[in-house]
Parts: C-alpha cells; sequence; structure tokens
C-alpha cells in the first residue's frame, strides 16, 4: 500500500495498530489530538502572501482559541479564511497525523463574548516574546485530520524495531 491509499483500521477514530499509509480521522478523533498540543500554525494572507504563523493556543466550547498582539495578523485573520493546522511526527516509528481547522477567525473582545470568561481561564501562555493581549477565536467550519505511516524508519530498523 503506498501513501496515497488509505487504510481504514480504526478505534474510535485513530489507528489500532501501527498502519502503513493514510488514515482519515473521525472529527472526534481531531478534536482529541487539537487538545492534546498548545503549539499550531495559523495560516493567514498578509498583503496578498500566504503567511503560516506559530501560536500558543487552547481549545474552548470546540473553538481554537488563541492570544496575540494587535497588527496584521489579527487583522488578516478576521478579513478571510483561516486554516489552523496541529501535528505531530514520530522520526524512529515513521508515523505522525496532521489535523486541519478551517474556518473563521473573530476577536474575543470583552464579557458580552459567550467565549470571553472561557477564554480568560483556558491560561493560553505564548511563547514569543512580547505582551500578548488579545484573544481570538478559529471558529470552525470544517474539521479535518489524518495519521500517517510508512511504518518504522530505516534508522528504526537498524535497532532492530518493526
Amino acid at each position: 500500500m503506498n501513501t496515497y491509499e488509505t487504510n481504514t483500521v480504526e478505534r474510535e477514530g485513530a489507528p489500532s495498530r501501527p498502519a502503513t499509509g493514510v488514515v482519515a480521522l473521525s472529527t472526534p478523533e481531531c478534536w482529541r489530538r487539537i487538545r492534546s498540543r498548545d503549539l499550531g500554525r495559523i495560516a493567514v494572507v498578509i498583503g496578498m502572501r500566504p503567511e503560516v504563523l506559530p501560536v500558543n493556543y487552547r481549545v474552548v466550547q470546540e473553538t481554537a482559541v488563541i492570544r496575540t498582539a494587535g497588527g496584521a495578523k489579527l487583522k488578516a485573520a478576521q478579513l478571510s479564511p483561516v486554516c489552523f493546522e496541529i501535528d505531530s511526527w514520530e522520526e524512529r516509528t515513521g508515523t505522525g497525523w496532521s489535523v486541519m481547522i478551517h474556518g473563521h477567525a473573530l476577536e474575543v473582545r470583552g464579557p458580552s463574548d459567550p467565549l470571553w470568561t472561557a477564554a480568560q481561564e483556558a491560561n493560553i501562555r505564548p511563547v514569543a516574546p512580547g505582551f500578548r493581549s488579545r484573544w481570538v477565536a478559529i471558529h470552525a467550519d470544517a474539521v479535518t485530520g489524518r495519521y500517517f505511516s510508512d511504518g518504522p524508519t530505516p534508522w528504526a530498523r537498524s535497532f532492530g524495531r518493526r
């Protein structure tokens, strides 16, 4: 099976054993994986150019919430659709996954916003330097994900792992 074919061996949306190829993840499994991390990438268009920027985030009420400073990223995120991506890769085993949220971003502006209190309590800690006082919610129009594997890498095979 090549990496473009889909292996459908799943348990609750996740592979039940290491599989080669690509496995589509269920929506609940995508959200589980999104919740398992705190660093992702937001893709926005700034000045007619696509930009992919790392951001810290948390999931609040099935919505990814980031903290940012005012400026080009905040403005661009609110002007057009966004894509938010989270992934993981294990070189030793040759396995990984990638999840994307396609949607739109809106600033969480104050107590009248239903996400305000939960966003404040989410404990999002940006690792980028500087003051990040703005909260942005990425509302999902679609959530998709894939688990992928080519099996153990040559490095792993050299240590007897298969």
